[in-house]
């Protein structure tokens, strides 16, 4: 797994272990006691831009902390910017690829429910 420190720094959280590859798993359950859910999505939201993880890798530590949720947010949120109804069904794709069929689920509600939001 990549080392996260460039993600955690990025969105305000800090490297205990800088000489460390990621514990990010540590660090998300952390990061949602002290700061909640707006920061894990921003922190998966860096993971998966700037830091170019690819989806699979993002998903582990987010699920093994119990903070998929943040994820899905993420992942929400980048399908709702995809203009063209093609790269959302390849999205799409790659979501059921690289999580569980439990995120999946929360992930199309998060989708279908975008729309109706004011």
């Amino acid at each position: 797994m990549t080392c996260c420190k460039a993600g955690r720094v990025a969105v305000g959280l800090s490297c205990e272990r800088m000489d460390q590859m990621c514990c990010a798993w540590h660090r998300i359950a952390g990061a949602f006691k002290l700061r909640g859910l707006p920061v894990l999505s921003k922190f998966a939201e860096h993971l998966l831009d700037a830091c170019a993880w690819p989806l699979a890798d993002v998903f582990w530590p987010f699920n093994a902390a119990g903070e998929s949720s943040a994820l899905a947010l993420a992942c929400a949120s980048r399908y709702r910017a995809i203009s063209t109804e093609a790269e959302r069904l390849a999205f799409r794709s790659t979501v059921v690829a690289s999580t569980s069929p439990e995120f999946v689920a929360v992930f199309d509600v998060l989708c279908k429910a975008a729309p109706l939001r004011l």
